[in-house]
């Protein structure tokens, strides 16, 4: 019999894997590294793999770090203070870039598909992303952005999105996001926290057949963000959106066209801000958390390729918005060599 703290698990399992496909999937190859590694046998039992990783963390993160081929200076310890909470820190002499991880193996295999509900679709080759990154960074590190600094973005789930974040990535500065469907007040409650120096943003967006401009709030979003230096504006409904109310505005295209592309990623210590997201703000005014460089691909990476086996070239969705933290945990597939799928409705 079984105990009173034991489950009773009953029913019919739907899915089993067949042997070909555990013997092909991410989590066997990551054990065979273990096992030739540290000697350590799972013997195709994940509960056992798991058992290791908790009572050998620092050993599974560090193996994690090198079977997956991060690229950055990992350092010689794996993790400091560890009996301290808070005050664990892994990875303490590491310096990485996130965009650098993601942008790695920049050929021409899909990187993006990205799908408007107005049925546009615009596809970027890994090589296409990644040179069109390079050269958003120069345009903001042209206009000041220096590691630390936020940049702000109010889009719709587009590649300019993207695009924009792993920018700011490349130069060791912060990026928060918020939804186009998010009100005035719901931006201002978050973005004004984070003082951004760059404010961008789509003109409008497309949702249930109904086309919704954003200028208005725009305007009005530049105006109550002072730390805002310049505003770079996504013409997502219009080619050439009426800017003429904002300061110092410039057209997103137009930035990345003119822009000198950087040369080298700022490599960054690993703990190091990489994201700003926010509470949901049913409690008062909306929390701001952030989330770190290391500790956020890391993380992805060991979700994405052990739990969900994300392999290169397999194409990746997830239905989300800018302003969702699944946002985030999506485009870090590009990591894995992934085709990301965007849609923005």
């Amino acid at each position: 019999m079984a105990s009173s703290s034991s489950p009773i698990v009953s029913g019919t399992c739907l899915w089993t894997p067949t042997q070909v496909q555990i013997d092909k999937a991410e989590v066997t190859d990551f054990a065979s590294f273990v096992q030739e590694k540290t000697q350590f046998n799972w013997h195709q039992d994940f509960q056992s793999l798991w058992q290791w990783s908790v009572e050998h963390m620092p050993e599974f993160w560090d193996l994690l770090w090198d079977w997956h081929g991060i690229i950055g200076d990992k350092g010689s310890r794996i993790l400091a203070n560890p009996n301290k909470m808070p005050g664990a820190e892994f990875f303490p002499d590491a310096q990485i870039n996130f965009a650098e991880n993601l942008l790695a193996d920049a050929d021409d295999r899909l990187a993006i598909s990205a799908h408007g509900e107005d049925g546009r679709i615009t596809r970027l080759t890994r090589a296409e992303l990644k040179q069109q990154v390079l050269a958003l960074a120069g345009w903001l590190r042209g206009h000041g952005v220096t590691p630390g600094d936020r940049v702000a973005a109010y889009t719709p789930n587009c590649v300019e999105a993207v695009i924009t974040m792993l920018a700011t990535a490349s130069l060791g500065a912060v990026f928060s996001s918020c939804s186009p469907d998010f009100g005035l007040q719901g931006v201002c409650d978050r973005f004004g926290q984070i003082e951004p120096k760059i404010l961008i943003s789509c003109d409008g967006y497309h949702y249930a057949g109904k086309t919704i401009d954003r200028m208005d709030v725009l305007t009005a979003l530049a105006d109550k963000l002072p730390t805002v230096d310049t505003v770079l504006v996504i013409g997502y409904l219009s080619a050439h959106p009426d800017c003429s109310r904002l300061p110092n505005a410039m057209l997103f295209d137009q930035a990345v066209a003119s822009a000198t592309p950087i040369t080298q990623f700022q490599r960054m210590p690993f703990n190091s801000a990489l994201y700003i997201l926010y509470s949901s703000g049913t409690t008062g005014a909306p929390k701001c958390i952030v989330h770190g460089i290391g500790g956020t691909l890391v993380q992805h990476i060991k979700e994405h390729r052990l739990h969900t086996n994300l392999t290169a070239g397999d194409t990746f969705f997830y239905f989300t918005t800018c302003g969702w933290m699944m946002w985030n945990w999506l485009v870090s597939g590009l990591a894995s060599k992934a085709h990301i799928l965007l849609y923005d409705g």
